[in-house]
């Protein structure tokens, strides 16, 4: 059973990184956010108490950053997150 948001929990329960400064050429050479990315969002947020108690996430192919950031956000952790695109390793230092 999921743990029960706090308030600052609710705040981030539908909240997504924004990507106002990706551009064009950034949606050109990374994966942009689609449903899927939404989906794991929700999942991640159900199982946020376990993720809290990680000592180390990791993330591969983080694309936009969206899922890292949220999830540095959401456990108050250190996220490493590694691509071989240079441009997805440049757009989730921005987001």
């Amino acid at each position: 059973m999921a743990a029960q948001a706090s308030a600052e929990d609710a705040k981030l329960d539908g909240w997504v990184p924004s990507l106002d400064h990706a551009t064009f050429v950034d949606w050109n050479r990374v994966y942009e956010p689609s449903e899927d990315t939404f989906l794991l969002l929700d999942a991640l947020f159900a199982d946020r108490a376990a993720l809290r108690a990680s000592r180390a996430i990791v993330e591969i192919g983080p694309g936009s950053g969206v899922v890292a950031t949220y999830l540095a956000k959401l456990t108050r952790n250190s996220v490493l997150a590694v691509d071989i695109n240079e441009a997805a390793c440049a757009l989730t230092m921005r987001t």
